[in-house]
């Protein structure tokens, strides 16, 4: 990799048809910068990545890599495998080593051809083979994987047979042997375990070659990133904040401040400046008329003077109005933008029974895995942290609770008047339905109006709404799944990873919900700050499908 590689984009610009979503986006990604991609979901931040990335081409202004050999790749949030694609396949594919060495493979050709120039490709397509090791990257594919927990697996199985647990794994293998200049990462923490985030974390914390991450993780930001560059939902544009992830939320509360402060300066400015100019019209109007109306006085001098007089008051009002002028040309403050204010409240049921849910002696078999034997029993009011690595049964053992999953062996018992709400970590709603709005009101009833009323304290406005579902960012649909999950009235809440994809405003304002929520919450994240903020009673730890209470 070229340790001195820049990434420089200028002016860059984005609408998808009439919807602006980028403007004049001006960055540098230089040695050493981990720069933090933040803003709310639907900003642009995953379309940022890809034409960073040259995998989308701006409308307006320019992405370049200095030096111009300088490769750029981007990491996305989901596998992307292939149909019929090997583990060792994807893993060459997308960490750039696949077409490094197509690319040394044509320029050996191009010498044995005779073709002008093909020296000098020759000798940097070898340069750059032999810098990343290529020729050795199978062994060292097989060592991230048992690296990331993964040495059970064949690097010739086909990615399609690979369970969520083992696709997660992967990728994050992936990154780990990622070859490129400048890194690009989207949502890279997305249903990491602490082990895997630990990796990630460290193999950025010891490079120098330039990153670019979106992620709404704010431990991980925390620890990483060297800057901060906000997309603004508003003007479409982006503000860089040099320093970690605690001085840009302190300066950016600093600067929004300040600008209330200017804006109050300016409207208290203008406010003053048009009462003046009301009060020296009406003075000099009403002096006027009073001195040229007035025949008592005899005296022409005298009646010129006040007439005079009055009419320096009215050349007096002219200043003040040239003076408001000059305010709101050369002073001028706008109103701080406020965003939508994000409200998120549950639905809530009637309380439930004492027991919730009762597992005894329960095991469940997925193939090689099994679950249990387990006992456990929920009762009313319990808030339980369910924590573990990836592939040890945490959602297995939610589904197995409430009976989504036959049990191998055991009982399995959930009370009468339990109503459960569940936000799965995938969530692929409303895909069939003509727009998200339609999906909303056929998945939970009601009227267009409350509906549209539901889905607005969640940011998503009518432009969204009326919009296809597949049409919207990841972190749109999640926090349309949040919207449809607390309209449900429930006693019972099941979070599943409930912070992938969501921004942050969304994060905190689940957090405000959840405290809120007095019936029964089961909670499995890996997201630390949700664990340290979300209060609960008791500690489920799941290790290779046998549940420990802490």
């Amino acid at each position: 990799m070229q340790t001195s590689a820049q990434l420089v984009a200028s002016g860059l610009g984005f609408a998808y048809g009439p919807r602006r979503i980028l403007h004049e986006i001006a960055l540098t990604l230089a040695p050493g910068d981990r720069l933090g991609i933040v803003g709310p979901n639907g900003t642009g931040k995953t379309t940022l990545l890809r034409l960073l990335a040259g995998e989308m081409e701006p409308e307006t202004g320019s992405v370049a890599a200095n030096p111009p050999s300088a490769t750029v790749g981007l990491m996305h949030q989901q596998l992307g495998d292939l149909p019929e694609e090997t583990i060792a396949a994807f893993l060459s594919r997308v960490t750039g080593v696949e077409a490094v060495a197509k690319e040394f493979e044509a320029s050996l050709a191009a010498v044995a051809d005779g073709t002008a120039g093909a020296d000098d490709r020759y000798d940097a397509a070898l340069a750059r083979y032999l810098h990343i090791d290529a020729a050795t990257f199978d062994t060292t594919a097989e060592q991230a994987l048992m690296h990331v927990g993964l040495s059970e697996l064949s690097p010739e199985q086909l990615t399609s047979t690979l369970s969520g647990g083992q696709r997660t794994k992967v990728n994050l293998a992936a990154m780990l042997l990622a070859s490129f200049d400048v890194l690009l990462l989207d949502e890279p923490t997305n249903d990491l375990d602490n082990y895997g985030l630990t990796l990630l974390e460290d193999m950025l914390l010891t490079g120098h070659r330039p990153v670019a991450v979106v992620s709404h993780d704010r431990a991980f930001l925390e620890r990483v990133v060297t800057g901060i560059f906000e997309l603004d939902d508003h003007a479409h544009t982006g503000t860089r904040f040099n320093g970690g992830f605690a001085a840009w939320e302190h300066d950016r509360q600093v600067a929004r401040q300040q600008h209330y402060d200017a804006f109050d300066e300016f409207t208290s400015k203008r406010s003053a400046l048009q009462q003046r100019a009301r009060t020296q019209q009406q003075w000099s109007a009403a002096g006027v008329r009073r001195a040229k109306g007035d025949k008592s006085e005899s005296d022409k001098n005298i009646r010129a003077f006040r007439i005079a007089t009055s009419e320096k008051v009215a050349g007096k009002a002219k200043q003040t109005e040239r003076a408001l002028e000059r305010l709101e040309r050369e002073e001028r403050v706008d109103a701080p933008w406020e965003p939508w204010d994000l409200q998120l409240e549950f639905a809530q049921a009637e309380r439930s029974g004492t027991d919730v849910g009762v597992l005894h002696g329960a095991t469940v078999q997925h193939g090689d895995f099994v679950l249990g034997p387990i006992d456990v029993a929920v009762t009313a009011g319990d808030r339980i942290m369910i924590t573990g690595a990836n592939g040890s049964g945490k959602t297995t053992l939610l589904r197995a609770l409430f009976g989504e999953v036959e049990l191998a062996a055991g009982t399995q018992h959930v009370g009468r008047s339990v109503k459960v709400s569940t936000l799965r970590q995938q969530r692929e709603l409303f895909a069939d339905a003509p727009s998200l709005l339609r999906g909303f009101i056929d998945a939970v009833g009601g009227d267009d109006q409350t509906a549209r009323s539901q889905l607005a304290k969640l940011g998503l406005d009518r432009e969204r709404i009326d919009r296809p579902v597949g049409e919207l960012s990841p972190g749109e649909q999640t926090r349309a799944a949040l919207g449809l999950f607390a309209a449900r009235g429930a006693n019972v809440l099941v979070l599943d990873e409930p912070t992938n994809h969501l921004d942050l405003p969304a994060i905190e304002q689940l957090e405000v919900a959840l405290a809120d929520f007095p019936h029964t919450v089961l909670l499995v994240t890996h997201d630390r700050r949700l664990i340290e903020n979300v209060t609960t009673n008791r500690h489920w730890h799941l290790d290779a499908g046998a549940l420990i209470e802490r």
